[in-house]
């Protein structure tokens, strides 16, 4: 005789709870993919928006040539400080132009954390540290005067921020520094500013080009703010210390100061 019963209430539970298992590790996954998916995109535009911010770079290098290249201060730049978000790391390297002609003579290249959006408290408006985000920045102008050994910020041609979103776990602890050979002929030089995430995975900014003899050319170097990497017979006549002696703060303001 055939036994008709059907499903007990056991059975069916028992159903319940094996599907919820499934169900439940499948939303996890399609959770993990969505968020890998997202990573990756953000590391995709971190890599095209890098691309086209160095070929903005080095259509200058190109055009105008290097005669310096020094550690700076955000402030240097002309940069808003209540658009700065105080105490996160940051990045600033000074290119100062070989050009003469050229009244923009000095660029500025930064990573920094700014704030996207602001709100008012206390009757004045302030960053809102919820949309706090980094920056890769490029900026390019000009001194008008030297006083002392402060250049006076005069004029800035033009800001671009091209690296935007970049993922929260960059790391930009590393130093720049300057790759370069000192001889009388033409020489060699790169600039890297090391730009790292958790998986040691580097996106750093490599920018190249040429000088011609080891008297047109300067790289001061700062503690963890940037290093110089020299070869060849005339290093010790490139080299000066940035916020040292005056003799060298003298040699530092040679190369970055306007004529005249």
């Amino acid at each position: 005789m055939q036994d008709n019963k059907g499903m007990t209430i056991v059975e069916i539970m028992v159903s319940i709870c094996i599907i919820a298992i499934v169900l439940a590790l499948l939303f996890t996954l399609l959770i993990q993919v969505r968020e890998e998916e997202n990573e990756n995109n953000i590391q995709s535009t971190l890599i095209i928006n890098q691309s086209t911010f160095i070929s903005q770079i080095e259509e200058d290098i190109i055009n105008y040539g290097v005669k310096a290249i020094t550690p700076c201060e955000l402030e240097n730049a002309n940069l808003a400080p209540d658009s700065i978000v105080s105490g996160k790391p940051y990045k600033c390297i000074k290119l100062v132009f070989a050009a003469d002609y050229i009244k923009d003579n000095v660029g500025f290249i930064m990573i920094y954390n700014n704030y996207k959006n602001y709100k008012h408290e206390g009757g004045k408006y302030v960053g809102d540290e919820s949309s706090a985000t980094w920056s890769l920045a490029y900026q390019r102008g000009s001194y008008e005067s030297c006083n002392n050994k402060v250049p006076v910020n005069n004029s800035w041609k033009f800001a671009t921020s091209l690296m935007k979103p970049m993922p929260d776990e960059m790391d930009i602890s590393d130093t720049p520094y300057v790759l370069y050979t000192a001889n009388a002929g033409t020489n060699a030089a790169s600039v890297v500013i090391p730009v790292v995430n958790l998986a040691d995975e580097h996106y750093d900014l490599n920018l190249g080009f040429t000088f011609e003899g080891f008297n047109n050319f300067l790289c001061s170097k700062g503690d963890k703010k940037l290093e110089c990497h020299c070869t060849g017979s005339n290093c010790n006549n490139t080299i000066a210390n940035y916020d040292s002696s005056d003799t060298n703060q003298e040699k530092i303001k040679e190369f970055q100061c306007p004529k005249g």
